[in-house]
């Protein structure tokens, strides 16, 4: 009798259909890590503007102006940089308030925590809503 040389279809299928349930299990974690990631930068960054914000304020009085000319755009910085494409940052200001939005964009639309806001109070709201449990698992 011969020596059979290799693997049969039923050990070949067994090994397709493991590595099938694998992939189906650690490709969403992984997906829901990287989600996670970014949106955690993406509240860095919401934390920069506002203590950028806050120096407006004690230079000028004002959340309005910078140095005497009108604040009409958030700065350009490092970490809105590494996120164009994945959030756009936002902010409404007057004399004395402001809010500043990091809305999802991109691969990062399905994040369940949605938009994530800051205000010159330190308030944080996701998705809309500043239930506590929701903002401490979104920030």
């Amino acid at each position: 009798m011969r020596k059979q040389l290799g693997f049969t279809l039923t050990e070949l299928m067994t090994t397709v259909v493991i590595l099938g349930i694998v992939v189906g299990v650690a490709f969403p974690a992984y997906q829901n890590q990287v989600s996670s990631t970014r949106r955690s930068a993406a509240a860095g960054c919401l934390n920069e503007y506002a203590q950028f914000m806050e120096r407006v304020y004690t230079t000028n009085l004002t959340y309005a102006s910078n140095n005497g000319a009108s604040l009409s755009s958030l700065p350009a910085t490092n970490c809105s940089k590494n996120l164009s494409g994945l959030y756009t940052f936002n902010f409404t200001k007057d004399v004395s308030t402001f809010t500043i939005t990091a809305t999802p964009a991109g691969s990062q639309t399905g994040d369940a925590c949605g938009a994530l806001t800051i205000n010159q109070i330190g308030d944080r709201t996701a998705n809309g809503t500043s239930d506590e449990a929701t903002v401490r698992k979104c920030w």
